[in-house]
């Protein structure tokens, strides 16, 4: 028997009292009344279904068969997974059906990505798992008309290479760091065309995964919402005097923190400024991008006086630009780190770090038109990203096809 669901009920009632009201008690009014009951709650049923991940075991994944024109996404680590609604939608979009291989647990990553039905996850429970099976994983990964590496790092080599993906002329590496594919000796990959970059460096392709689903465009908060992650080997001083500042001021605001670090914490604040900051480590996929969609903006912490934060712009990029783009919440950032992430004084609001109580105070006195329009620019560049990334990829996948022949 079907299961409804709250929206069923709904539905079934609506039609129920029109019915009633409007004084439609013939046998024929009744019986189309009862038809188009039947088919809103059916449709309701399937649209729900539609919604939910088809979910599958290691094992699942080494027995199946891959549609035609299908692509594989690996990520080996347990981080990284805000990338993956990002590179999955460029594939469907390019007329893949996309399957994905994670550690289990991370599948919520995928939580707001549209249309889920074009995405099977598969999930395993650690590397050893894949390790032992590698030679079944390389000869079922020559089933796959694409193969995405999503982390390409030295500390893996050994583990792809028996998976395969180094040998296979359909795979395309992601480097998170230009670095990595050097340490690895795979600077050939450069000269083919199949290594992709989530920043535009002067090696690699640059295709920026920042979609994450249809996310709503909610009014600036009556109390400003900052949102921040907490990183190893960052200095959060400027930020907590800069606050301090705010406070003095009288000036409503919250500054939610997240991330893995937790270096960065109640600890590290004064008394007085407990009640503006919420510490939520360590947090799901799903849950964090809840926090998101419920901020104003987003600090970035880049900081150019930091030696390691510097790389941030020429062979890394950081994974906060992508939620920028992603959630279309306006950055709070260095203007050493705007360019390279294309910020600017339209979609952004940027400081020289001395002067970040600046850029916060403008933030929370923002009024409501003016957010909005800061937010259109920001749309329009996140949209250009898009669009760029996505003819770069195409060209990729042209190139290495013909290479291939």
């Amino acid at each position: 028997m079907l299961n409804l669901n709250k929206k069923s009920y709904c539905i079934l009632g609506i039609v129920a009292s029109t019915l009633i009201i409007g004084g439609y008690f013939s046998r024929n009014h009744i019986a189309n009344g009862m038809i188009y009951c039947k088919n809103k709650i059916c449709s309701s049923y399937k649209s729900t279904k539609s919604q939910e991940l088809s979910l599958n075991t290691f094992n699942d994944f080494l027995s199946s068969s891959p549609p035609s024109n299908s692509a594989l996404i690996f990520e080996p680590n347990n981080y990284h997974h805000e990338c993956l609604p990002g590179y999955a939608k460029y594939l469907v979009d390019l007329g893949y059906s996309v399957e994905v291989l994670i550690k289990n647990g991370n599948e919520d990553s995928l939580e707001l990505f549209e249309p889920k039905d074009k995405v099977k996850v598969f999930f395993f429970d650690d590397l050893d798992e894949i390790s032992k099976a590698s030679n079944e994983v390389a000869l079922k990964l020559k089933e796959y008309s694409l193969a995405l590496l999503q982390s390409t790092d030295p500390d893996r080599k050994e583990l792809i290479e028996k998976m395969g993906f180094l040998d296979n002329p359909h795979t395309l590496f992601i480097a998170h760091d230009t670095n990595y594919i050097k340490k690895m000796g795979m600077q050939d990959y450069f000269n083919q065309s199949r290594v992709l970059t989530l920043g535009e460096f002067e090696e690699g392709i640059y295709v920026n995964p920042h979609y994450f689903g249809n996310t709503p465009k909610k009014a600036k908060n009556y109390k400003t919402r900052f949102f921040i992650t907490s990183t190893s080997g960052r200095n959060y001083e400027s930020l907590i005097n800069a606050a301090s500042k705010l406070k003095e001021k009288n000036l409503e605001f919250e500054i939610i923190v997240t991330g893995r670090s937790e270096n960065f914490g109640a600890n590290s604040l004064p008394e007085n400024l407990k009640d503006n900051f919420s510490f939520k480590y360590n947090l799901k996929y799903s849950q964090m991008y809840e926090e998101i969609k419920n901020s104003d903006f987003i600090i970035m912490s880049l900081d150019p006086e930091n030696s390691y934060d510097n790389m941030f712009k020429n062979y890394r990029c950081t994974g906060t630009a992508q939620l920028v783009y992603g959630f279309l919440k306006p950055a709070i950032v260095h203007k050493d780190f705007a360019e390279p992430y294309k910020f600017n004084s339209e979609n952004s609001l940027l400081h020289s770090g001395s002067d970040i109580e600046e850029a916060l105070e403008k933030a929370v006195r923002m009024k409501s038109r003016e957010y909005v329009k800061k937010r259109r620019y920001l749309e329009k560049t996140s949209k250009q990203v898009y669009s760029s990334s996505l003819k770069n990829f195409k060209k990729i996948i042209s190139r290495l096809s013909n290479f291939e022949h």
